[in-house]
């Protein structure tokens, strides 16, 4: 790898004979393999005017979930990489993937930064249900805590037969 980015830099930035790198490859490496499963442990039907700040909105529904990892376990990467995740559900149900609702997920503390999506259209969720969020990088587990005695979740590796 350091081999391909010197070579890069010789390429790219031979006008600058004395530019230094720091670079830490080790959390671009590891995004992709990373993926967290979590429960939806709640949910609620609010008006749609929660999520969309639009008081006309009102009569029309929209959800909140609370899922059992939250900014304050796995979902950190909220806070301290200003990370982004996207999850959906993880099993799909015939009978409910064509209508979908604004909706806000939530971690499962009652605090206000434990948010970890908002305004996503997603279809009605039950609770018992799993969300799957990919690409969660390098710092998912290692920088989670146990704010309010919320365990973490087991890890599980999987690798397809194809990569062995």
């Amino acid at each position: 790898m350091a081999k391909c980015i010197n070579g890069g830099f010789d390429n790219y930035f031979s006008d600058f004979p004395n530019l230094e790198l720091i670079a830490e490859p080790g959390s671009f490496l590891v995004h992709s393999p990373v993926s967290l499963a979590v429960n939806v442990i709640s949910g609620v039907k609010i008006p749609k005017s929660r999520v969309t700040q639009i008081e006309k909105d009102s009569s029309e529904e929209a959800y909140m979930y609370y899922l059992n990892q939250g900014t304050y376990g796995c979902f950190n990467c909220k806070i301290l990489d200003h990370f982004t995740p996207i999850g959906e559900p993880l099993f799909p149900d015939s009978k409910k993937d064509g209508q979908t609702y604004p909706s806000i997920i939530w971690g499962p503390s009652c605090s206000r930064f434990d948010v970890i999506e908002t305004g996503k259209q997603i279809r009605k969720l039950e609770n018992g249900e799993w969300m799957f969020y990919p690409t969660m990088g390098a710092y998912t587990l290692v920088t989670a805590s146990t704010f309010n005695g919320f365990e973490l979740p087991e890890n599980y590796h999987f690798i397809d037969e194809e990569s062995l």
